[in-house]
């Protein structure tokens, strides 16, 4: 386990490259976390690993790395199972699907996309509802809701968006328990709520004008 200097160095790194992706230098993000990566590695520390090794896949699929930042996110995955933190392992499964929609809408044609976000990114955040339902960690579950909500309804999976609107707007004004932030949910990320609205207006008609829907994801689809 990461302790002492090796410790506070990980954080360092993790400081730098959370610097570095908010300025948008994402080489430089992703060479930082994977640097901190093979520190925690070397300590045997797989909770650091985790924490590494998701802002790294973040870094990769900004860059159009998706395939790489896959591997990455399923060996984030992994890592939560073993650790059996339900948080980390549902919005790990929510960035999966988040990164199959991002890959689709920028690699496939439009008439094209709403079969693949059907079978590859709406069941992901399918899954991450179900593991995350029940958990007080509120910003994770309106997260999950606030994207999954307007991928099902680009990929005409009505019934789960209503489902994940119901989620988004059910948690948006409440606040998590301790030790999780505690300011009220949609003060996080007040997009979220433009999200949800979006996706109520969506979900009648969205799979069926795809090229409507290629303008909505230019705004919507991040």
């Amino acid at each position: 386990m990461l302790s002492g200097d090796f410790r506070e160095r990980f954080e360092e790194l993790n400081t730098i490259g959370q610097a570095a992706k908010d300025a948008g230098d994402h080489e430089r993000a992703l060479a930082t976390f994977e640097e901190a990566h093979r520190l925690a590695t070397e300590h045997d520390d797989n909770l650091k690993c985790m924490h590494a090794i998701t802002p790294a896949a973040r870094a990769l699929w900004s860059m159009g790395r998706y395939d790489d930042a896959s591997v990455k996110l399923e060996t984030a995955s992994d890592i939560a199972r073993e650790l059996d933190l339900t948080d980390e392992l549902g919005i790990t499964i929510s960035n999966i699907g988040r990164l199959a929609t991002i890959k689709t809408v920028h690699t496939v044609p439009v008439e094209q996309q709403r079969e693949i976000l059907r079978a590859e990114a709406a069941p992901k955040f399918s899954e991450a509802y179900n593991i995350l339902k029940d958990h007080p960690h509120l910003y994770y579950r309106y997260a999950n809701a606030q994207h999954g909500s307007v991928v099902s309804a680009m990929a005409g999976e009505r019934r789960l968006a209503c489902k994940l609107v119901t989620e988004g707007f059910r948690v948006a004004f409440r606040r998590s328990e301790e030790p999780y932030d505690q300011r009220r949910t949609y003060q996080i990320n007040k997009r979220g709520l433009l999200q949800l609205a979006a996706a109520t207006a969506l979900i009648p008609f969205a799979d069926r004008t795809p090229f409507f829907a290629k303008a909505v994801r230019n705004k919507l689809i991040r």
